[in-house]
């Protein structure tokens, strides 16, 4: 196993929205059983993305050696056959953000039979949480293992005082299992939702069940360093305890875009990374005064952590707070204007990190035209690296002869770099992407618009 190093933050392989589970030999296989943190027991996968499923092989350590920031330990895996090992290397020790610590293992030796993945060693627990690599079979193996008759809790914590730390996305990149070995499947998914809602410029909005504040209480308190159960919150359990890209999303009273990832990490525990946007529609509670009104969507960061999903108990608890997917690629459209109603301006706006580019887009229809998506047939006008303004002909008259029979009936905004993944509170500078324009209505006759977005989320576990 090579030495863990720094390496970047996202990870440059492409992921399935789906994850095919792969079914192993029925001669390895004994029942799926919940994974208890102390018994011993053995697991295996055919990959390091399959879910976990008990073996009847057993893993066996004989002595191990903790000293300043490196290891030592010898044991065997009895399968057909018994398989000795011998393993050293260094150990760095991690920093979560609720106070605790973790050493992690970089294996500097290998075995002929099995390879070392992952070593992790809990302090408040004296387990090693191991993985190996069959080399014979090719899978991997997953056990907890009490080490407290090898070292006393005193020794293992006077030995971490006096270590270097990892934080944030240094410790991130060493604590999961699949982007320390760069076998990562977290980026990127596309998500979207054209299919919007409509809403008339002389009515009221439906409303809808709407799990938001559930979502949005389970990421506030994970962040907060709480120990939760995503089960006695209002969200989608499966988010958080089912490997594989989540999403949820609603256009009710409180929209939002909601993402997942999850991610094995170790034999009793899934890593999740998770991320939220609200959905601010502009227009469905403003009327229109003398034949014009502004319509628009904002998309605004909410907030994200990259947490760990306990098997056994249910529960949820953050590693790093606020350290939630990237939403890249985030584009906003509002229109598909009826009864000749067309935009006369536009405000294309972006706050976002890692660099910015703004692209200004519109959708020239024939005043008729059914309109089945409004991220369809976009036509970029401006693009730059700030707020863009564009004004247009103030008259649905004067777009019809401009633009050769057709008018200006949808507006969109798209952040073309950078990304969306930083949140303060609800009234400061989040993250976000937004376009709006003041619409002139046809002698005064209604108009129905919607909204519609869509993403890419990239993950770093």
């Amino acid at each position: 196993m090579r030495q863990m190093t720094s390496k970047r933050f996202l990870i440059g392989c492409v992921c399935m929205l789906f994850v095919t589970l792969l079914f192993l030999p029925i001669h390895r296989a004994s029942a799926l059983s919940p994974l208890n943190s102390d018994d011993g027991q053995v697991y295996y996968s055919d990959t390091l993305t399959s879910e976990l499923i008990e073996s009847n092989d057993s893993i066996s350590i004989d002595s191990v050696s903790i000293s300043n920031d490196s290891f030592s330990f010898d044991g065997s895996v009895l399968s057909d056959a018994e398989y000795d090992f011998s393993y050293y290397g260094e150990l760095n020790k991690l920093q979560f953000s609720d106070g605790t610590a973790s050493l992690i293992g970089s294996c500097f030796s290998s075995s002929e039979s099995y390879e070392l993945i992952r070593l992790a060693i809990i302090p408040d627990t004296l387990q090693a949480k191991l993985v190996l690599y069959s080399k014979i079979n090719d899978f991997y193996l997953y056990t907890n293992y009490d080490i407290s008759k090898f070292i006393s809790a005193e020794t293992l914590s006077s030995i971490m005082s006096a270590m270097d730390e990892l934080h944030d996305e240094e410790a991130l990149d060493a604590y999961s299992l699949l982007s320390s070995q760069e076998d990562g499947y977290g980026v990127p998914t596309e998500v979207n939702d054209s299919s919007s809602m409509q809403f008339s410029s002389s009515g009221g909005i439906s409303t809808y069940a709407s799990s938001y504040s559930g979502y949005r209480d389970l990421i506030d308190d994970v962040n907060s360093g709480i120990t939760v159960k995503p089960s006695s919150y209002d969200v989608d359990l499966s988010a958080f305890n089912t490997t594989g890209w989540h999403h949820d999303k609603d256009w009710g009273l409180n929209p939002y875009a909601f993402a997942s990832l999850v991610v094995n990490n170790g034999p009793d525990e899934y890593l999740v990374q998770v991320s939220m946007c609200d959905l601010y529609r502009i227009g469905q509670s403003t009327s229109f005064f003398d034949g014009m009104g502004t319509v628009g969507l904002e998309m605004q960061y909410r907030g994200g952590f990259v947490g760990v999903y306990d098997r056994s108990s249910g529960t949820l608890s953050v590693r790093f707070s606020d350290l939630g997917l990237m939403v890249k690629n985030a584009q906003v459209a509002a229109g598909g204007l009826t009864n000749k109603a067309v935009f006369i301006s536009q405000e294309a706006d972006v706050v976002c990190g890692g660099g910015m580019s703004i692209s200004a887009l519109i959708d020239l229809r024939s005043p008729t035209s059914a309109i089945s998506s409004l991220l369809d047939y976009l036509t970029t006008q401006r693009t730059q690296s700030s707020a863009i303004f564009l004004n247009f002909d103030d008259s649905y008259a004067a777009q019809l002869s401009r633009y050769d029979g057709k008018v200006i009936r949808t507006i969109s905004t798209k952040c073309n770099s950078g990304y969306l993944n930083y949140y303060e509170s609800p009234v400061t500078n989040n993250h976000r992407v937004t376009t709006r324009g003041l619409v002139r209505l046809y002698n005064n006759v209604d108009t129905e618009y919607s909204w519609s977005w869509k993403y890419t989320c990239e993950g770093s576990i």
